[in-house]
This record gives C-alpha cells, sequence and structure tokens, in this order.
C-alpha cells in the first residue's frame, strides 16, 4: 500500500493543536499583547514583543513595564494603571517605549484590569502609521508629555472638576500630603483643608476661578498625618468650546520653611521690642518700690505700736512685695534677671520641689513624675530653674481647671541632636544641635488652638480670668539666658506639652 495515497473521501486532516494555532494567530497580529502583576511587573507576552518593542517574549518577562517607558510618561500610564483598579478600561495610550537596543517606539494601547484573575491585560501597538501621516502631531505630543514631566518634577500639581473632585494628582501632591494618588483621586478637594482660612477666603477663591480667571495666592493645608504645610499657589480654569471653565488646573509650590522662616523673625523682633520695653519699666517700677518699701519700713518704726496705722503698712508692704516679684518676672522675660549659676542636677532639684508641687493647690491634679536617672548636670541659676519648673506646672494646673480632674506629668531626659530642629510652638526657638537635659511637663488639660499657641510667650497674654500673662514670658526669658530651647505641642481637648532642653554642663 501507497504510503502517499489520498485521504479516502469524506475524511479529514487531524487539526493542529489549539496552542500551535494561537501562537501562529497571535505571531500574524500587528498588536503585542500581555499582562502584568498587580506590582506592574510583565508577566505574560505575545511573540509580536519582538517585532514592536524589541524585546524577545524571555527578556520581556519579569521586568517593570513602567521602567521599560520613557520617564516623561510613566505618569500617565501609572494613571491608567490605577483608573483599570477603579474599573475605569483605558484605550488610546500614546506613549513611548524604550526597546532594548536604547531606541524608542511611540506605541498605542489599551489596557484592562481583570479582578476574576488579578491581573492587568494589555495590548500595545506601533503608532508609526499616524505619525507619518501626521509627523506634527506626533512632535506636539511629545513636547507636551515633555512640558509635563519638567512640571511635575517641579511642582505640585492637581487637576480637579468644577466640584472640586480631584481627577489628577501627581507625586509631588502626594509626597506633601501624605496620600497615596488612590486615596486622592475622586476625593473632594477639601480632603487638605486645614481650616486655617476663612469662609470668605475661599468663596473669594471660588467666584474667581468660576468666572474663568486665573486665582493666585497663599495657602495653608492639612497633611493625612495632621501636620501643615504652606503651598504658594495659581489655579487655571480650562475653559471648553463656549469659554466656560470645565476643569481646574492647580499648580503649587511648598513655601511651608519660608512661612516658618517669615513668623520666627516676626516673633523674635516682636520679643526683641516688648523685652526692651518690660525691661526698662520693671528697672524704673523697681526703684519706685524700693522707695516705698523703705518709707513703709520708717513709717512702721515711727509709730506707736498699738496705732491701727499698723495695718495700713502691712498690707502697703505686701502689696510691694508682690508688685517686686512682678517686677523680677518683667526682668527675667527681658533676659536681664541675675543668674547666679552654678551646677544643677536636675532630678535632684525636681525631687526637692515635690512636696510644693503636691501642695494643695493641686490637689485636683494627679502629679506623675518620670525622672531618667544618671542625666547630666546644667549650668545655671538653681532658683531661676524652679521657677521654670512652677510656671510650667502651675499652667498645666490652670489648664486642668478647678471643676475637672486630670493627670500632669513631669518628665526628665537627655537628648542628643546631631542637627537643629524646629520648635513647635516657639518658632523663633529651634533647638540647636549639641547635648541636652530635657524637663518636659505635659497635661491632660483643655489644651490650645494653634491661635492661641502662637500667643502663650506673649507678655500680659492670659486665658486665665485672672491671669496676669507673665508666666510663661517669664520662663521664655529665663530660658533664653540659660541658652535653652522650648518645644510646644497642644491640640484643643488634647491637653499640652512642653518640653525644655538645656545645654548640658561643659564636661557633662
Amino acid at each position: 500500500m501507497s504510503t502517499n495515497a489520498e485521504p479516502a473521501p469524506g475524511s479529514e486532516a487531524a487539526p493542529p493543536p489549539p496552542a500551535a494555532l494561537a501562537d501562529w494567530v497571535l505571531a500574524q497580529a500587528p498588536e503585542c499583547f500581555f499582562s502584568l502583576a498587580p506590582d506592574g511587573l510583565v508577566r505574560e507576552a505575545s511573540p509580536g514583543s519582538q517585532r514592536i518593542l524589541g524585546y524577545a517574549v524571555q527578556a520581556f518577562l519579569g521586568r517593570p513595564f513602567l521602567e521599560c517607558l520613557h520617564p516623561a510618561d510613566r505618569a500617565q500610564a501609572r494613571e491608567a494603571m490605577a483608573a483599570a483598579r477603579r474599573g475605569q478600561p483605558c484605550a488610546g495610550l500614546a506613549l513611548r517605549f524604550l526597546r532594548q537596543d536604547g531606541a524608542v517606539t511611540h506605541i498605542i494601547g489599551k489596557l484592562d484590569w481583570s479582578p476574576a484573575a488579578g491581573l492587568f491585560f494589555g495590548a500595545v501597538r506601533e503608532f508609526s502609521e499616524r505619525r507619518a501621516a501626521d509627523p506634527r502631531l506626533a512632535a506636539v505630543l511629545a513636547e507636551l508629555k515633555d512640558f509635563k514631566w519638567a512640571l511635575d518634577a517641579h511642582a505640585i500639581v492637581a487637576v480637579t472638576d468644577l466640584q472640586g473632585r480631584i481627577t489628577y494628582a501627581n507625586d509631588k501632591f502626594s509626597a506633601i500630603s501624605h496620600y497615596s494618588r488612590e486615596e486622592l483621586l475622586g476625593q473632594d478637594h477639601r480632603i487638605i483643608n486645614s481650616h486655617h482660612h476663612p469662609k470668605a477666603f475661599f468663596a473669594d477663591l471660588w467666584q474667581t476661578i468660576l468666572a474663568g480667571r486665573i486665582w493666585k495666592g497663599e495657602i495653608q493645608n492639612r497633611a493625612k498625618d495632621g501636620t501643615c504645610y504652606w503651598v504658594d499657589t495659581t489655579i487655571v480654569p480650562l475653559l471648553d468650546a463656549h469659554g466656560k471653565p470645565e476643569q481646574f488646573v492647580s499648580i503649587r509650590a511648598d513655601i511651608t520653611q519660608r512661612k516658618l522662616g517669615e513668623e520666627a523673625l516676626r516673633q523674635a523682633q516682636r520679643l526683641e521690642s516688648l523685652g526692651v520695653l518690660a525691661g526698662g519699666i520693671a528697672h524704673d517700677f523697681n526703684n519706685l518700690l524700693t522707695s516705698i518699701l523703705g518709707n513703709c519700713n520708717l513709717g512702721t518704726l515711727s509709730l506707736p505700736s498699738e496705732s491701727p496705722v499698723h495695718a495700713y503698712l502691712d498690707q502697703i508692704e505686701k502689696a510691694s512685695v508682690r508688685a517686686a516679684d512682678l517686677t523680677r518676672q518683667m526682668l527675667a522675660y527681658a533676659g536681664k534677671g541675675r543668674i547666679a549659676v552654678a551646677p544643677v542636677d536636675l532630678n535632684w532639684l525636681v525631687t526637692g520641689m515635690r512636696p510644693l508641687l503636691e501642695a494643695s493647690a493641686f490637689q485636683n491634679a494627679d502629679l506623675q513624675f518620670q525622672l531618667s536617672p544618671g542625666i547630666p548636670e546644667i549650668t545655671g541659676d538653681p532658683a531661676q530653674v524652679q521657677q521654670m519648673v512652677l510656671n510650667l506646672i502651675t499652667n498645666a494646673w490652670e489648664a486642668i481647671g478647678e471643676r475637672s480632674r486630670g493627670t500632669i506629668t513631669l518628665r526628665t531626659g537627655q537628648r542628643v541632636l546631631a542637627k537643629a530642629v524646629p520648635s513647635p510652638g516657639a518658632p523663633s526657638m529651634p533647638v540647636p544641635p549639641g547635648c541636652y537635659v530635657t524637663l518636659e511637663v505635659a497635661d491632660t488639660g483643655c489644651g490650645m488652638s494653634p491661635d492661641i499657641l502662637g500667643r502663650i510667650f506673649d507678655p500680659f497674654f492670659s486665658t486665665k480670668f485672672m491671669g496676669r500673662g507673665l508666666g510663661l514670658s517669664a520662663l521664655m526669658g529665663i530660658l533664653l539666658g540659660h541658652g535653652g530651647s522650648i518645644q510646644v505641642e497642644s491640640e484643643p481637648g488634647q491637653g499640652s506639652c512642653f518640653r525644655l532642653f538645656l545645654p548640658v554642663a561643659p564636661g557633662g
């Protein structure tokens, strides 16, 4: 029997294996088909990867897809992946692909997300035929992408719709706000509102951009972790064919450090001028008190022991002594008080004050001591350091109030700073590098709003009905005289924490 016999009529040749047919179809297709893992690594690729993308299939597998794109196009592709995850298939993506040999291929494609498979599925084809038909269009697109890349590299950029919902956010926006891109997209822009500005401020902003005009200004925003930052902002309305705004582009620059510097300079100038005034008044007032007390004592000596005038002179003397204490606080605020320098063991000093601090005035507050053993000595005036401790404890007790119960915690410790750190609540006193003993007084009281926090060291400013407003300002003056710094952390209803940094004594 001949082996070349024709098949019998009605019989058919065996079909090729399905896998072989699929490979043949994919090889003929003008597209390259691929799948990506959720992290963007290439999982599968069709044979078209060699012809279209310049990668053999095995060389393409396992590569980060975004790193194979032109740097200026990666943000667009990342946005497309995020949109696909939200169920918004992306088509018509025009990208520049970096071939294995370093050449650039212009591609256009689409991307879908399959929840069942847990993979991205994509298809791309060369963009060469359209570029050949209109090379000017390709040049303009490439130029626009380069401009966008440069803008994203320099500025904080966001796009919102007419209702203020975020439709685009670049990496710098995510970095400064501490929100991921996925957390920002689709959210109302008020997600970063710090509530620092009045409603009229934003009413003017919206009135301007809805009228199609550009708005410029400085805005304080709040990050996800609660910290605030300042941005110099330009909002540009993008208009439709009828000249009406259809979306808004916000371009921002981080100016937080500049604003902190300006505030620190203003506070330092204000405190310096007030210090000069307070020091001058205190010196003159002290001279008057010396005369009053001297004449009061002479008058007492000149009167018979049974004279009723003694009671009046006694009241004059007591009032004069209290006034003298007030002048000492004013001089301390001005940094002109007398300092008797000596080595001070802060733990020993606080322990000696404990009976005084636990006196009946603080019966509604639980006073806790957390003293770190073995801390080095500081150099200072023991009496003035005691005054700082008393002022902080008194301030904490007043924050708790007589009608409520709370906890005051006094801690000591040691810190070594390799670089300067900012001082929340006292921007004019950043903590320079060095070795410090720390004294911390924390309370569970009413806390302070940012507005009040910015004024607590101003002389004669007080939120207490009977307060003189000199306790914390005197503390600031004493601290300056000892070369120290302070950090203050407080929020309404969350209590406050005052942390003093006192330089370690030489050789300590």
